[in-house]
């Protein structure tokens, strides 16, 4: 999952009213994918264009934004302007996660299930959770989704 931050009166700024709704979802998909490439360098390739959002015609969107001042048209494809990647996350090796798995026994640690397991964070990232073994445990996919960006606690929910 990639997080892009936004101004929060970005909506307000003239080059976005200028862009237009559609044009500033497309920026904003832009930010998105430019943040999950190695490089983090706001570089979006043209064959990446038309992978950003299903639109009918994602060049005119792109030359939109060119006009407006948010890309920078450069060779090979587009720049974002001003483009500062958020923070680096901590990508986990498969060993690391079947570390977790091996640990958890292969089991949801909340419902004790053995099916469409996934790795959850006990104290979710969006609350300053971090990836490291001691927030990382193994739930299954439904009991994931149940608890959500909540503790267990929050969720009522107990780590067995």
């Amino acid at each position: 999952m990639t997080w892009a931050k936004l101004d929060d009166r970005a909506n307000e700024h003239r080059k976005q009213l200028s862009a237009g709704p559609e044009a500033c979802w497309f920026w904003a998909c832009g930010l998105m994918y430019a943040n999950r490439q190695k490089e983090r360098d706001g570089f979006i390739p043209d064959a990446a264009i038309g992978m950003l959002y299903p639109v009918k015609s994602p060049k005119r969107l792109a030359e939109k934004l060119v006009a407006v001042g948010l890309w920078e048209r450069v060779d090979g494809g587009y720049r974002i302007h001003d483009f500062e990647p958020g923070p680096e996350r901590n990508r986990w090796s498969s060993h690391a996660y079947d570390a977790v798995f091996d640990r958890d026994g292969e089991r949801c640690r909340y419902c004790n299930g053995v099916d469409d397991l996934t790795i959850d964070h006990v104290v979710p990232r969006c609350q300053g959770g971090r990836d490291c073994a001691d927030n990382l445990v193994v739930a299954c996919r439904r009991c994931n989704s149940r608890k959500g960006g909540r503790t267990p606690q929050q969720a009522g929910m107990a780590l067995q």
